[in-house]
């Protein structure tokens, strides 16, 4: 079913059922299907972001656009943006047929849940249509339980074969969630987007010991960091700590700033989209409990190693993580079994790309070179097939100009053959068929005392 907004809401507010989840109604597939994109390095914050502020003594005659806009009015304010993921145009999602990118990633104060943090991904369809996923943060100190996704993140450490799709490896066999269908007003009412909100009751666990500063010093997020004036900007950082606030500064250009009925080309829009207050009645949940495995791909966070296995024999030899282990686990042995360094491994790698390179380049080379010689000698063939045509013509058309010369010789032949010729010539018949003619009177006329 193709999404389309039915209901539209300047709001994304809380279903009036509220958000237990409701077991006894879940339906046991999902409706969405996740490819996360396989990643060789641990996610990596957000690092140097910056946004505009506008100066207190500013132009303010907004008549005067191009002096309001004028970029002299605004300075740079730093953000601290560590809860920031890049998105990931690979990690790609799929719902009611439609396809979504990851736009980003974020940790930041809960959305309808003040007491808790959440961890979110933001997936969009050029700006039409966006698919939120939501993931309640809770602490643990059993460390298996520990969410593969945010280890990666917080302590720089991955698994093999590890993707986007491990934000699913929960500790729990089951996986539930509710599924809310919006139709969201941006840009001050001026474009709709369909909005689809998936609120998972089970949580990402954490241990405290791996929570970096920035987290550890503020659990919930809900320290807001005043605006520093243009003299301290260079030395005071501000934090994005709510959702809202990270998609207005992510979607810059998509979601922006409106002054009157123009759009600020440099600050970030200020608009609240989730309200925890009042309820509303119209959307209504959908409830899913699936298998873990069926959302992560995997039963435990180590399984699902992508390297290459080699099924000769391989002996046992000391190994060298820096120089015989490559960056994806692999490692590459000679036909003896003795483990080949990366350096050795590389350069053989290259060799017989550029060997392949070059048979390639020969081939198409041989096959360019055989066109071209079928070609020139069937135009070959063409040329002198019409230089003989030409030549049987002309030499037909001199025969029979000697023929009508001797037939014609007296003035009581010419009398006669001359106008017959001419009638002959103005018939519609083929240039052949009038040469026969011609020839055949010629031949009568020859016989004629």
């Amino acid at each position: 079913m193709p999404l389309r907004c039915d209901i539209k809401s300047a709001y994304i507010q809380p279903p009036e059922v509220g958000l237990t989840f409701q077991e006894s109604l879940a339906i046991s597939s999902s409706p969405f299907t996740l490819h996360g994109a396989p990643m060789q390095t641990p996610p990596q914050s957000l690092t140097g972001l910056s946004e505009f502020r506008r100066k207190p003594n500013a132009y303010s005659n907004f008549a005067m656009k191009d002096l309001y806009f004028d970029k002299r009015n605004y300075y740079e304010v730093f953000l601290d943006s560590e809860n920031i993921l890049e998105g990931n145009s690979a990690t790609t999602l799929r719902y009611e047929g439609t396809s979504f990118t990851l736009s980003f990633g974020a940790v930041h104060r809960g959305i309808w849940d003040s007491k808790q943090a959440q961890l979110s991904f933001l997936f969009s369809n050029n700006g039409k249509h966006y698919f939120h996923i939501c993931l309640p943060i809770q602490y643990t100190e059993q460390k298996e339980k520990v969410n593969p996704f945010m280890k990666a993140w917080f302590t720089s450490s991955i698994p093999s074969g590890f993707t986007m799709n491990d934000v699913f490896s929960f500790s729990s066999d089951s996986s539930k969630f509710t599924m809310y269908a919006y139709c969201l007003d941006l840009n001050k009412g001026r474009s709709t987007s369909t909005y689809t909100v998936c609120y998972f009751d089970t949580p990402v666990f954490i241990t405290k010991q791996m929570l970096p500063k920035w987290f550890a010093d503020d659990p919930l997020l809900q320290k807001d960091t005043p605006i520093p004036d243009e003299m301290n900007a260079g030395v005071q950082r501000i934090r994005r700590n709510t959702f809202d606030q990270i998609f207005n500064f992510m979607l810059r250009g998509t979601v922006q700033k409106w002054v009157a009925d123009t759009a600020d080309p440099y600050l970030v829009s200020d608009e609240i989209y989730f309200k925890a207050n009042p309820v509303q009645r119209d959307v209504k949940p959908l409830y899913v409990q699936v298998p873990t495995k069926e959302l992560s791909g995997r039963t435990k966070a180590m399984e699902g190693f992508t390297g290459n296995i080699s099924t000769r024999p391989i002996k046992c030899y000391p190994i060298n993580l820096q120089t015989q282990v490559a960056a994806d686990g692999t490692i590459q042995v000679d036909s003896n079994g003795k483990l080949v360094p990366l350096e050795e491994a590389q350069q053989s790698s290259l060799i017989k790309n550029i060997e392949n390179v070059s048979a390639d380049t020969f081939v198409n080379s041989l096959r360019y070179w055989l066109l071209f010689i079928i070609l020139f000698i069937v135009a070959a063939i063409l040329l002198v097939g019409i230089v003989f045509f030409i030549f049987r013509s002309s030499s037909t058309i001199k025969s029979v100009i000697v023929d009508a010369t001797t037939v014609g010789s007296t003035a009581a032949g010419a009398s006669l053959i001359i106008p017959t010729i001419q009638t002959i010539l103005q018939s519609s018949k083929t240039a052949d068929e009038k040469i026969q003619d011609i020839q055949l009177m010629l031949a009568e006329n020859k016989t004629m005392p």
